[in-house]
This record gives C-alpha cells, sequence and structure tokens, in this order.
C-alpha cells in the first residue's frame, strides 16, 4: 500500500514537473525495489537525461543493468558516472568488480587507488612510502620506528583510518602488487589490514610471509626492489581524481 502510494505521488509530480529528475529517479528506485528491472531502466533514464551530471543517477542506471545481465552496458554507464565525480564511491567500486571479473587488473587497481583518493587518503604518500621501505620485507609490519610503520601498522592509510568499505580494495591492491614484484608496496597495503578484524588481517599475513619466502629464495639482487617507472604510472593514473 505505502509503495503504491510512493508510486502515485511521483507520478504526479512528474505529471507537474516533466523535469523534476528526483521524481523520475524516485520511481526508478521503488520499481528496482520491487525488482521491475525494466521499469526501473526506464525512469533511470529519465533521469540521467534531465541530470546528466549527476553521478547519482549514472551509479543507479549501472547497478540497474547489472541485474538485467547488462554488463558491458554497465560498465560504460559507471565510466560515466566517474566523469561526473563520483562522490558517493559506488560507480568506482562497482566498476572495479567489474574490471575484475573482466581480468582488467590494472584498471580495478586504478579505481581502488582512486576510491582510496576520493575518500581522503594520501595516495602520493602510500606510494612514496612504499618506494621507502627497505628490501627485506618484515615480519607482519613495517620496519620498527619507519615511517611507514608510524601511518600504516594501525589500521590507517594515508594517515587516515582505514573504513571498512576500503578493506576488500586494499587487499586486492596488496596482491596486485605482489604479483607484479613490487613488494615494497604491496607491504604498505599489507600493513592497512594486519589489524583489521576479519579474514583479510589473516590474508595479509600470508602475503608477506609469501614475499619474505620469495626474497629468500630469489638469486637476483634485486629482486625486493620497487619499480620506480610503475610507480610513476601509477601515481599519475591518480593525478586528476575528483576532491
Amino acid at each position: 500500500r505505502n509503495t503504491q502510494s510512493a508510486v502515485q505521488c511521483y507520478r504526479r509530480a512528474v505529471e507537474v514537473s516533466p523535469t523534476d529528475f528526483k521524481a523520475w529517479y524516485g520511481l526508478g528506485q521503488i520499481y528496482e525495489l520491487l525488482h521491475l528491472y525494466q521499469y526501473a531502466l526506464h525512469y533511470y533514464k529519465k533521469a540521467t537525461s534531465i541530470q546528466p551530471m549527476d553521478a547519482r543517477m549514472w551509479s543507479a542506471l549501472g547497478s540497474c543493468m547489472i541485474k538485467l545481465s547488462c554488463k558491458s552496458e554497465a560498465m560504460l554507464v559507471f565510466e560515466r558516472a566517474l566523469s561526473c565525480g563520483d562522490r558517493e564511491g559506488v560507480a568506482t567500486r562497482e566498476l572495479a568488480r567489474l574490471y575484475r571479473e573482466e581480468g582488467r587488473l590494472d584498471e580495478a587497481a586504478d579505481c581502488y587507488l582512486r576510491k582510496l583518493a576520493a575518500a581522503g587518503h594520501d595516495i602520493e604518500q602510500i606510494l612514496d612510502a612504499g618506494s621507502g621501505i627497505p628490501g627485506a620485507i618484515g615480519g607482519g609490519a613495517a620496519a620498527e620506528g619507519s615511517n611507514v610503520s608510524a601511518m600504516m601498522v594501525h589500521g590507517t592509510a594515508g594517515g587516515r583510518p582505514l573504513d571498512h568499505e576500503h578493506v576488500d580494495g586494499v587487499l586486492f591492491l596488496a596482491n596486485f602488487y605482489k604479483n607484479r614484484r613490487e613488494y615494497r608496496v604491496a607491504e604498505v597495503f599489507c600493513n592497512f589490514l594486519v589489524d583489521v578484524v576479519g579474514p583479510e588481517a589473516d590474508e595479509a599475513r600470508a602475503i608477506l610471509r609469501n614475499m619474505r619466502s620469495a626474497l629468500l629464495h630469489s638469486t637476483g639482487a634485486g629482486a625486493g626492489a620497487t619499480n620506480e617507472s610503475t610507480l610513476r604510472q601509477t601515481r599519475s593514473r591518480t593525478k586528476g581524481t575528483p576532491q
């Protein structure tokens, strides 16, 4: 009954003012809750046509497209949301997940870095800290007394507390840099997680042990060195992130 009343209110609103994007958006939300995704899609499209610079409208449209199994179209829509700022981070999170499913790991990493930056974390500081860690990997935390230890070991990222919504992305970044043999950056991301309550802390410690073992068995003198050119590329990708 309440749903029907809400639909009637929104319909009256769009009859009075066809350019009321909030009413179209509200209709989309209601029909999405009712699992009538094709109807929701129609109303979200109306909202985006009226308010094309609002990332929330595009994010809602993209989420609805995923429920209709329109993954490729959803990715394009989420990319449009990113171009509009995506202050709430919905499009960034969903796009990262879709990139991971497609095996586009560089682009997924870029999304997670952008999401951290948008939340106020200093990505430059994080990457610079990673390039400054000694070659050997520590036993689950950065070297005692180092700047990285002070910044990371208590579940903070770039000097800010690590919100739970970022945990999955940070774990992905730890694995991403580990697989690229950029162990010093990977260690920084692992140290975001060592005090997190949950399985991610155990996974981070396992990554640290794996990296330490890889370094011990490596015969190359520069096995633990960070690829500075790749770091610069990563930093350049984060430039222009919406504040």
